[in-house]
């Protein structure tokens, strides 16, 4: 909750309040005087005694013991000098002098310590009140928190006041450590955690020890003079804080036992998928090898050019494989994209189509580049991986003979790199699944084949170094589908 910064201190009354409570309780009092003066005048003794004792319960009454005995005082000063004989002299000559006195300052005395009783009554139960209100404004805000630096700023808002103010320290395998950054309460939290002590006053820090019922989690350590509650305050508020940690860290290790399923799931998946690709060249490399080794005097030329060429060409598959999983660990390692170099798009995609051309000799490609240059920032070798994956995707759905349409053309501040076949196309529904890792679409006559890799790593890098891919149907006269990679160009670029 965003209230929750918002510390609800105590009422306290301001010394502006306090004069016009002075000043209402002197109107008061003055009011009830002058009245029993008339009344005096007129005859009425006892009606003036009346009226004056009047004045000094509502006194006390409303503004407590010490504001009614000092009305009470000076309301028996003011009757002895204006209501007793001699006028404006103060005496105490008889009982009749001394009983108003008397009667006033007990009527004073008992309704200051009624109105005191109830008066502290009333604090206290506000004071009872608020604590509850505040110990659920904070439960509710530290629900909120679903990290450690979050459980620390709302505890800093509700329990100290500045930046810099407070700083939670959490106990992991390497010890102490600060849930934010810069550290500046490390010694005050080592003492404390070292001392065992529920909390510790340390020059000009104060440190409170955070434990569970059978272990200490960590230390709260903040700036004496910038606490907004005192330390018996804060130590109600510390199992709060307890909670919430265990919470955040409960759910730390939930979120990473799920990482490690999803990588081990992967890494199942990578292993499944590459034996069984890895199996099939292989098979075709030992059986021509075989062959060779062993028919080679009683076979004929072409059938042993026909069996080097199936060598060469499962050699190449197995190396485009490897560099695929290579390419997949470096990306899923993290790749940082301002230390790689300037290249030119353009240039290696022209590079990528004669790489292609030689794996295939019957490949038609239909280029049509509206630009001679664009330069990007990239990695080159994992750029023409890409182009190379999209474009052997292509190759695979189309069928022999059918020819490949390449264009590249600048779209304000990007470069669109686009890749059509005349193959059978793309269901509507495959359009953002071709990009998963290992999944392949099969159709019609044309079977799934590959690893199911090309296209996510294609995608995977792309979106690295902030670019795009996408898949839609081909653009008339092709036929089947259209894969467009969008690229970034570098700034400075002409």
């Amino acid at each position: 909750m965003k209230a929750i910064g918002i510390l609800r201190s105590p009422i306290r009354p301001s010394d502006s309040h306090q004069w016009r409570q002075a000043a209402a309780g002197a109107s008061l009092c003055l009011s009830s005087l002058a009245i029993a003066y008339v009344a005096h005048l007129h005859g009425r003794p006892v009606t003036a005694a009346l009226i004056a004792i009047v004045g000094v319960v509502a006194v006390g009454g409303l503004l407590g013991l010490r504001a009614g005995a000092v009305a009470g005082l000076g309301a028996s000063i003011t009757y002895n000098l204006l209501f007793t004989d001699p006028f404006l002299r103060f005496s105490l000559s008889s009982a009749d002098d001394l009983v108003p006195i008397i009667a006033l300052n007990l009527s004073a005395i008992a309704s200051g310590l009624i109105a005191g009783r109830l008066h502290d009554r009333a604090v206290a139960a506000e004071q009872s009140e608020r604590r509850v209100s505040d110990l659920l404004w904070f439960s509710e805000g530290l629900q909120s928190a679903v990290t450690l630096s979050e459980v620390e700023k709302i505890a800093s808002g509700f329990l100290a006041t500045g930046p810099s103010s407070l700083q939670l320290f959490v106990l992991t395998e390497q010890g102490l450590e600060a849930c934010s950054e810069p550290v500046w309460a490390r010694a005050a939290a080592l003492e404390v955690f070292d001392s065992g002590l529920p909390q510790l006053a340390l020059g000009d820090f104060m440190a409170f020890q955070l434990k569970s019922a059978d272990r200490r989690l960590g230390v709260l350590a903040a700036r004496s003079d910038r606490l907004r509650r005192s330390p018996q305050e804060i130590s109600v508020f510390l199992p709060l804080l307890t909670l919430a940690i265990q919470r955040c860290q409960l759910a730390e290790q939930l979120a990473e036992g799920d990482v490690l399923k999803k990588s081990e799931a992967f890494k199942t998946a990578l292993l499944s998928s590459v034996s069984h690709d890895l199996r099939t060249p292989l098979a075709a490399i030992a059986a021509s090898a075989g062959s060779l080794a062993e028919f080679n005097e009683q076979l004929d030329t072409e059938t042993k050019a026909e069996l080097l060429s199936t060598i060469q060409d499962q050699c190449s598959r197995l190396d485009r494989l490897t560099a695929n999983l290579l390419n997949l660990g470096r990306i899923e390692g993290g790749l940082d994209v301002e230390k790689m170099p300037i290249v030119d798009a353009i240039e290696v995609l022209g590079g990528t189509l004669v790489r292609m051309r030689k794996t295939d000799n019957d490949l038609t490609i239909e280029r049509d580049f509206r630009t001679t240059s664009a330069s990007v920032r990239a990695d080159e070798a994992l750029l023409e991986q890409v182009f190379f994956n999209v474009l052997e995707n292509a190759v695979r759905h189309t069928p022999a003979k059918t020819p490949i349409h390449v264009d590249a053309t600048r779209s304000g501040d990007t470069i669109v790199i686009a890749i059509e076949d005349d193959g059978p196309g793309l269901p509507p529904r495959e359009a953002e699944r071709i990009f998963e890792r290992f999944y392949q679409v099969g159709q019609g006559k044309i079977p799934a084949s590959g690893s199911g890799l090309g296209l996510s790593i294609a995608k995977g890098f792309t979106e690295l170094i902030g670019g795009d891919i996408r898949a839609c149907r081909a653009h008339r006269p092709m036929r089947g589908a259209r894969f467009e990679v969008v690229l970034p160009l570098s700034s400075g670029a002409s």
